[in-house]
């Protein structure tokens, strides 16, 4: 559920709420107390649906009765409002809302975070988006709309630019949210061209998208147009060598950034350094800034503590580099421990590199995590296991012969990168058809032990369905399946893990979002990098009936 702490209850105005109500509200009849209290509300500026579930009979009912209410409506909170729902009902749902918050000529907040728009859900909000100038804060995080959909929504904002343009009326949107949604390429670069247009963000958000060098560089390219930004948050975004020097250029337009969030974004020590250089020169106003999980050693360590001393630092989260004890050293002597926060993955290969620049791998093949504290000892313990130096397959035979699997799989989840846990999981479904019991323990152990840390939860079954051949791999790291049977395997492997509840809420929304019918039949539609479905077993003359049988069956136990 999305946090809203940039409408406060005094900026409200006159609002109906069921905020939390948990209702299930299937027809006009079950809504008919929710529609007489907006009946009675003289002045309503504020409709707020957030946490219940609604048909689309009741949607169709409140768009109407909102019509009476749309000369003074202003904000729009329709968040989490479509809890297992499905396609069908969602998208014509979505349709009748935005025809009715077409004629609210003072609409400035739009929410709809939470919901499963996907990319028919973003053709359904595109007219609103598109002829709304007023609009001041959009908000749609966690809406699974996919490259194509986040290319509709970009082309959306886009057109609103011009629109305002040929009107003599500046299309000034303030906040923009699209995190957690798949945008990958084609999505991020069409939102960056907005963005870079538009010129007037004070809040973007686009983390955990899945977006690799070109979306980054073009979003890099807009943040540079944005010159009253405050907030950014690009994490879990692979903005790697080229575009972290980009951004670092950028943010010396951004004198007034308060909160900056890059967690996993593989900075490394040159973006590092760049992203620390440029803060400590020109944004003298940060409060917030995040750094966490980005391979760094101690010169960045040694570089914050010396540069970002004088800074307005309230928050500083750099946990999961590899500073050792001299950059916890140097970073406890400038900042108390309220600011720093926890360093409970500090690792200590950062202080055995020399100060020559370092030669960064362009991609995750080339770089490998160390060990953490403790997995020297754990990797003793069960003998063969090798986690930096040992195979998948090693990986794998070690895991299921081992007595203390929940163990042997939280030292494999914290060294290993991503795509090599993912890998590690296809290794165990080869193995499924033999031992399925032990097949499936050892993938919950490893699905489990992942959710600690939400960021490579999420990236590594962002891996796991690419492998899966469900959409493009951004990285040549990332290991796909060509054969149909381990294909099967897998499938089935995941079924049992998540009937067994080992798949958490990441999990289950990835699957459920990405794996369905829906979502297959509309991105292989639209073409673009989803034309490799047409060439896969789940889509057309190509598709596999017995996987695509197994392949529903998980999409269900995840919904």
């Amino acid at each position: 559920m999305t946090e809203r702490d940039d409408l406060p209850e005094a900026e409200r105005g006159p609002t109906v709420s069921f905020f939390m109500k948990q209702l299930k509200v299937d027809d006009a009849e079950a809504a008919a107390p929710l529609l007489a209290q907006i009946e009675a509300c003289a002045g309503l500026q504020t409709i707020e649906t957030t946490g219940n579930t609604y048909g689309l009979p009741a949607c169709e009912a409140l768009a109407t009765c909102l019509r009476s209410k749309a000369p003074t409506l202003r904000h729009a909170l329709l968040d989490d409002m479509f809890t297992r729902r499905k396609i069908p009902e969602i998208h014509p749902s979505l349709t009748a809302l935005q025809n009715t918050l077409a004629l609210a000529p003072f609409l400035t907040y739009l929410d709809l975070s939470d919901n499963a728009l996907n990319p028919g859900g973003a053709e359904a909000i595109s007219p609103l988006i598109s002829n709304c100038l007023t609009l001041k804060v959009l908000r749609l995080n966690n809406t699974g709309v996919g490259p194509s959909g986040g290319q509709t929504i970009g082309e959306a904002l886009f057109a609103a630019y011009q629109k305002g343009e040929r009107e003599g009326r500046k299309y000034a949107l303030e906040r923009f949210v699209l995190g957690r949604s798949r945008l990958e390429r084609d999505g991020s670069v069409a939102i960056a061209k907005a963005i870079k247009a538009i010129g007037s963000l004070v809040e973007i958000r686009i983390n955990n998208n899945g977006i690799y060098e070109e979306g980054s560089l073009a979003i890099a390219a807009a943040v540079a147009r944005n010159p009253k930004l405050e907030v950014l948050d690009l994490s879990d975004n692979a903005l790697k060598r080229k575009a972290s020097l980009a951004l670092a250029e950028s943010l010396k337009n951004c004198f007034r950034l308060k909160t900056l969030i890059l967690e996993t974004c593989l900075l490394r020590d040159t973006g590092g350094l760049a992203i620390v250089k440029t803060i400590g020169e020109c944004c003298a106003s940060l409060e917030t800034l995040d750094l966490s999980y980005n391979e760094m050693t101690v010169k960045v360590a040694k570089a914050a503590a010396t540069t970002l001393a004088a800074n307005s630092l309230t928050d500083l989260r750099l946990n999961g580099n590899e500073f050792g004890d001299s950059g916890l050293k140097a970073l406890q002597s400038k900042f108390p421990d309220d600011v720093l926060g926890s360093f409970s993955d500090n690792e200590t290969s950062g202080e055995e590199q020399s100060d020559e620049e370092e030669t960064e791998p362009e991609d995750e093949a080339a770089s490998e995590t160390t060990l953490p504290d403790g997995a020297d000892a754990l990797s003793a313990a069960v003998g063969s296991l090798n986690l930096l130096g040992g195979t998948p397959q090693s990986h794998a035979t070690a895991l299921l012969s081992a007595d203390n699997k929940a163990s042997v799989a939280a030292g494999i989840a914290r060294a290993l990168t991503y795509n090599r846990v993912a890998e590690l999981l296809f290794e165990l479904s080869k193995g499924f058809a033999k031992q399925p019991k032990a097949s499936t323990e050892s993938a919950g152990c490893i699905i489990g032990a992942l959710a600690a840390d939400k960021a490579k939860e999420a990236a590594f079954f962002s891996a796991v369905l690419a492998g899966l051949r469900l959409i493009k791999a951004e990285s040549n790291a990332t290991v796909v399946i060509e054969d149909n049977t381990t294909l099967l395997d897998t499938w089935k492997l995941l079924l049992l893990a998540t009937k067994q509840g080992s798949l958490g809420a990441t999990g289950k929304g990835w699957l459920a979002a990405v794996a369905s019918d829906q979502s297959i039949d509309e991105r292989a539609a639209a073409g673009g990098d989803s034309s490799i479905l047409h060439e896969g077993p789940y889509f057309g003359a190509t598709a596999v009936p017995q996987l695509n049988a197994v392949r529903r069956q998980v999409v269900a136990a995840c919904q």
